[in-house]
C-alpha cells in the first residue's frame, strides 16, 4: 500500500486563475453619431475617414458608435466602452470636452487600428486587417500633464501641424498664441497666453524689452504699471487663459536695499519676484477668475522662497536651465542636477501648480548629435512625480532638424501624455518611429543612438556644450569607421521616400567628420544651407565648429 503524499496548506499550489477572454466583434458596418460641437463633428469626420479606409461601411443600420462630450470626465480625459449584444449594443467614445472626444477617437484608432502620426507629413495606417473591439471598457485615459507644449514644429505652420498635435496630445505650440480653431477642440485643452509668453516683466513695467535688466520689484510704480498693462491685455484678448509675468532673459537684476532685504528674508530672489507676481494675481483674480498668472523659477530664481507661497491662481514655471542632460536628472553623482531636484521638491511643497520648462536640444550646436534620448522618459516621470502639471520641453524650433528633432518631437509628445509608460514602451515607440521614418536600415540608426548614448552617459553635458568639450575628438575617431558604416547602410537600404530623412539626419555625424577634416567643411556647409537646417539658435548662417 502506497501512502499518499500529504501536502500542507502552506505548500499547496492554488489552481491557476483563468481570466476569461472578453467577447469581441469585428467591425464591418457601423453607424456613427456625434454631438453638434465643431470638435465632435471633426471627430465624426475623422473616425469615418479612417474606418472607411479599412473598407468598413459607415452608413445607417450598422453597429452604433456614439461620440459625445461627458462633463463628468476630466476636461481632456476620454473613455471608450462597448456593449456587443442586447438592445443597448454599441460603442461609446466620450470625452470631458470636445478635445477629449478627439483624443478618444485617435486613442481608439491608435490601439485598435494601428494609426501612427509620426510627423506632420508622415502618418502610418495599415490598409488591411480587421478592427476588433472588445466587450466592456476598452480604453480609459486622462493626460498626466494639463499643459503639453511642443515647439519642434514651430517653423512649419499649417493644418497638418495642428492635426499632428491633436493626434499626439499636444495642446500648445510655443509662440503660436492665437487660439486654436474650434474644430480641434480649442475650448477644451488648448491654452492661450494672450501674446505674453515669457520674459515679459520689462515690457509690463515699461522699463525695457525681454533681455533688458530686470526692474526694481519693490518699487510700487512698477507694480502699478504692470497691473495696468496686464489688465489691458486681458481686456483686449478675452480668450486668454494664462498670462506671463516673468523675469527678463538676463541675470541682471535690482540690487537696491529694499530688494536685497526681501531676498535675504526669503532666502532667494524668487521671493521678491513672487511677491510682485502675487500682487498682480490678487488684483485680477475677481475680474478674471479663469486666468492663471505664470512666472519663472529660472536661473537666479530657481530656489524656492522660505516665506512667500504662490497664490492659487499663480503658476510656477521651473526651468532646468543649469542642469546636465546626458544623464538623468536624478543621477546622484551630479551635484548640479541634485540641486535642481532639491529645488523642485521644495517648490512642490508650497505649490500645486508647477510647470516645467525643460531643454531638449543643444542651443549652441543644433546639428551634431545631442545624446539625451536615453534620459527623456526617466526625466519626464520624475517631473510628474513632483507636482508638475505642465510641460514645455523646448527644442530646435527654427527649422528642419539635422539631428533627431522629429524623433524627439514624437517621443516627447507621447511622454507628456503618459510619462509613466516605462522604458520598454518608450523604446518600442522609438523603434516604430525609426522604422517608419528611415526605412529598412532603421536598426543601424538605432545602433548609433544606443552607442552615442553610452558614450555620453558617464559624464555631464549641458545645453550649450561643445561636443568636443564633453568627449575628446579621439572618441569619435575611434568610432569613425563603425559610424560611417552604419549611416551608409541605413542610407543604402532606404527607399526613395525615406532616403532624404536618412541623409538629413546623418548631418549630425558628418558634422564631426567635417570638424575633424577641414577639407570637408565647404561642401558640408553648402549642404546644410540647401536643406534649410539651422546651425544654432537665432542665426541660420552662424557656422559653428
Amino acid at each position: 500500500i502506497t501512502t499518499p503524499e500529504v501536502t500542507t496548506p502552506e505548500t499547496t499550489t492554488p489552481p491557476e486563475e483563468i481570466t476569461p477572454s472578453p467577447a469581441t466583434m469585428t467591425l464591418t458596418h457601423v453607424t456613427i453619431s456625434a454631438g453638434d460641437s465643431p470638435a465632435e463633428q471633426t471627430a465624426l469626420s475623422e473616425l469615418t475617414k479612417y474606418l472607411e479606409a479599412r473598407s468598413i461601411t459607415v452608413a445607417e443600420g450598422g453597429f452604433p458608435i456614439d461620440l459625445y462630450i461627458d462633463i463628468t470626465l476630466e476636461e481632456e480625459a476620454y473613455c471608450v466602452e462597448a456593449e456587443l449584444e442586447g438592445k443597448h449594443a454599441g460603442m461609446d467614445i466620450r470625452g470631458g470636452s470636445g478635445r477629449g472626444v478627439l483624443y478618444g477617437i485617435y486613442g481608439f484608432l491608435e490601439k485598435y487600428a494601428g494609426l501612427r502620426a509620426f510627423t506632420p507629413t508622415l502618418e502610418v495606417y495599415p490598409e488591411e486587417g480587421d478592427i476588433i473591439i472588445e466587450e466592456g471598457t476598452m480604453l480609459e485615459f486622462h493626460p498626466v500633464f494639463e499643459m503639453r507644449v511642443n515647439d519642434w514644429y514651430r517653423w512649419c505652420a499649417g493644418s497638418n501641424t495642428y492635426s499632428w498635435c491633436v493626434k499626439n496630445g499636444v495642446n500648445m505650440l510655443d509662440g503660436w498664441w492665437e487660439p486654436w480653431d474650434k474644430d480641434t477642440g480649442a475650448l477644451g485643452g488648448a491654452w492661450d497666453y494672450g501674446g505674453l509668453f515669457v520674459h515679459t516683466i520689462g515690457g509690463l513695467t515699461e522699463t525695457g524689452g525681454g533681455t533688458s535688466p530686470n526692474p526694481c520689484l519693490t518699487n510700487p510704480i512698477y507694480l502699478e504699471r504692470a497691473i495696468k498693462n496686464v489688465r489691458a491685455r486681458l481686456e483686449s484678448r478675452p480668450s486668454t487663459t494664462i498670462i506671463s509675468v516673468s523675469q527678463n532673459d538676463t541675470d541682471a537684476r535690482c540690487w537696491c536695499a529694499n530688494c536685497l532685504a526681501v531676498d535675504k528674508e526669503e532666502g532667494s530672489p524668487a521671493g521678491t519676484l513672487l511677491r510682485f507676481v502675487n500682487a498682480i494675481a490678487e488684483n485680477i483674480a475677481e475680474d478674471y477668475p479663469n486666468v492663471v498668472v505664470d512666472t519663472l523659477a529660472y536661473d537666479y530664481t530657481q530656489t524656492a522662497p522660505k516665506i512667500t507661497v504662490p497664490r492659487e491662481n499663480v503658476c510656477i514655471r521651473l526651468c532646468t536651465f543649469h542642469c546636465h542632460f546626458t544623464h538623468p536628472l536624478t543621477d546622484p553623482n551630479c551635484e548640479t542636477n541634485a540641486k535642481f531636484c532639491r529645488d523642485l521638491e521644495e517648490w512642490s511643497k508650497i505649490c500645486d501648480n508647477i510647470h516645467i520648462w525643460d531643454y531638449t536640444t543643444n542651443f549652441a550646436y543644433y546639428i551634431p548629435t545631442y545624446a539625451n534620448l536615453h534620459v527623456l522618459q526617466a526625466n519626464m516621470q520624475y517631473f510628474a512625480e513632483h507636482n508638475a502639471r505642465g510641460m514645455f520641453p523646448q527644442g530646435n524650433r527654427n527649422g528642419p532638424s539635422g539631428e533627431f528633432g522629429e524623433l524627439r518631437a514624437y517621443l516627447l509628445s507621447k511622454l507628456m501624455m503618459d510619462p509613466y509608460m516605462g522604458e520598454e514602451a518608450y523604446y518600442a515607440l522609438m523603434d516604430e518611429f525609426l522604422q517608419a521614418y528611415y526605412g529598412d536600415g532603421w536598426a543601424y540608426i538605432r545602433m548609433y543612438i544606443d552607442k552615442t548614448s553610452e558614450m555620453y552617459s558617464d559624464g555631464c553635458g549641458n545645453m550649450y556644450m561643445h561636443p568636443f568639450n564633453r568627449l575628446p575628438a579621439e572618441s569619435f575617431i575611434e568610432m569613425q569607421q563603425t559610424f560611417n558604416d552604419w549611416w551608409a547602410k541605413a542610407e543604402a537600404m532606404a527607399d526613395a521616400d525615406r532616403v532624404e530623412n536618412v541623409r538629413r539626419s546623418s548631418l549630425q555625424w558628418r558634422w564631426f567628420l567635417a570638424r575633424l577634416d577641414q577639407s570637408l567643411q565647404e561642401a558640408f556647409v553648402k549642404e546644410v544651407a540647401e536643406r534649410g537646417v539651422w546651425w544654432s539658435e537665432g542665426n541660420q548662417h552662424n557656422t559653428r565648429w
